[in-house]
């Protein structure tokens, strides 16, 4: 018999519990998300953080909940229909944005970028229509995935805001002061990424040191590279002060950059998950950072800029 009363909507309660499950992976993750009531396509908010630090970028997630019927040991993602005008907007977004297909019955869920994706080039130009999105089951959604892909956005909004200050000064309409002034903006979001990967530490309130585990690494291949073990002004170069009558800028630039590339590499490999690596433009901005505070410093280990 029928009372008249509201209903419960099944899909609406698959979509709340996999919106629950996802935001259970993030805060596994030591990360918070909270539901986005302003619905217009992005289901859950994530701001990340380093070390209890909450990053300047976050991650917007649209979830696809779906009830399977498979054992968990061999379920699978559906497919689902995404609305070109929400592929659009994220492809767009300064910061992060993923879909995740989540299997309430099995407790598990895969995840997919749009930016960067096929899906991202088929997206008409007045973003009518859909695509039917399919995810690759071995993109799974689970903590390690959530620990990459916050790497990948601190990079997205690092490169989304380097690239806007590079913009601004190609126009050539700075007067000395603003160029200045976007300089520092630069060599400060550079900083704090360097900082994020652990190159980097504060020294003060408007200096920075690199961090002795980075150091080490730029010394030792410095070491390494030395042809004769004796003292020799290349050979101490990283390791001593440097002599202000020493000759051979241009070898010193040269000797400085390569030990912070090799050092950057082994560096990333070792605190960044492979899948997270940083963009190509972004590592070399990066090595040029960090050879310019290492190379602007021989008795002193810090760069300040106020």
């Amino acid at each position: 018999m029928k009372r008249g009363r509201p209903r419960k909507d099944a899909n609406r309660q698959i979509g709340h519990l996999a919106e629950v499950s996802v935001m259970k992976v993030c805060a596994l993750a030591d990360y918070i998300s909270s539901i986005n009531n302003e619905d217009f396509g992005e289901d859950l908010l994530v701001q990340t953080c380093i070390e209890q630090e909450m990053d300047d970028s976050k991650i917007w997630i649209q979830v696809k909940g779906f009830k399977g019927t498979s054992l968990r040991d061999s379920a699978s993602p559906k497919a689902v229909a995404i609305s070109n005008g929400h592929l659009a907007r994220w492809v767009k977004s300064a910061d992060l944005a993923v879909i995740v297909r989540w299997d309430v019955t099995n407790d598990c869920g895969w995840y997919l970028i749009p930016d960067g994706s096929d899906y991202s080039k088929r997206i008409p130009v007045d973003k009518s229509g859909t695509q039917t999105i399919k995810f690759d089951k071995r993109q799974a959604f689970d903590i390690p995935a959530v620990k990459i892909l916050a790497w990948k956005t601190r990079f997205r909004h690092a490169m989304r805001n380097i690239a806007t200050i590079s913009h601004l000064k190609s126009l050539g309409e700075l007067d000395g002061k603003e160029t200045l002034d976007l300089q520092h903006e630069l060599y400060d979001r550079l900083a704090q990424i360097a900082f994020d990967i652990g190159t980097l530490l504060p020294n003060g309130k408007d200096g920075w040191m690199i961090s002795a585990d980075f150091q080490e690494i730029v010394f030792e291949y410095t070491r390494s590279r030395r042809e004769d073990p004796s003292p020799s002004p290349l050979g101490n170069l990283l390791l001593a002060d440097m002599n202000e009558d020493f000759s051979d800028a241009e070898m010193i630039h040269t000797v400085i950059l390569e030990s912070v590339y090799h050092a950057l590499v082994r560096f990333q490999a070792a605190y960044i998950p492979a899948e997270a690596a940083m963009p190509a433009e972004l590592f070399a901005e990066i090595v040029n950072f960090l050879a310019l505070i290492i190379g602007s410093v021989y008795t002193r280990d810090t760069l300040g800029w106020a």
